[in-house]
C-alpha cells in the first residue's frame, strides 16, 4: 500500500504497538491489586504478597499462550510477529521469575 507521498506501508501506526503494550501492562496493573483486595474482603489472612501468586499465575499463562500464539502465526506475518513474539517472551520470563519467586518464597 502506498501514502500520497508514494512511500510503502509495512503494517499499521507506530502507535498501535505501543497501545496494545500499553493495554497489556494495565492490564498486569489492575490484576494484582484486585485480587488482594478481594482476598481482605473475604477475610483471608494472608500475607498480602501471598494472594498475589494465583493471579501472577494466571498472568503468566496468558504471556506464555501469547508468545505461542504469535510463534505458531508467525510464518504469515514474520517482521510483524516476530518483534512481538521477542517482547512477549521476555515479559513472560519475567512474570515466570516473580511468579516462582512468590511460590518458593512466601507458600
Amino acid at each position: 500500500m502506498r501514502s500520497k507521498s508514494g512511500k510503502v506501508f509495512h503494517g499499521g501506526p507506530r502507535w498501535v504497538g505501543k497501545g496494545i503494550a500499553g493495554l497489556l501492562v494495565a492490564a498486569v496493573v489492575c490484576l494484582a491489586p484486585a485480587a488482594a483486595l478481594a482476598g481482605e474482603e473475604a477475610g483471608h489472612k494472608e500475607a498480602a504478597p501471598a494472594r498475589l501468586i494465583a493471579p501472577m499465575g494466571i498472568v503468566t499463562f496468558t504471556f506464555v499462550a501469547a508468545t505461542f500464539l504469535t510463534g505458531w502465526f508467525m510464518p504469515k506475518k514474520r517482521k510483524l510477529l516476530f518483534k512481538w513474539h521477542r517482547v512477549l517472551a521476555i515479559i513472560a520470563l519475567a512474570c515466570a521469575l516473580l511468579h516462582g519467586g512468590l511460590v518458593i518464597f512466601l507458600d
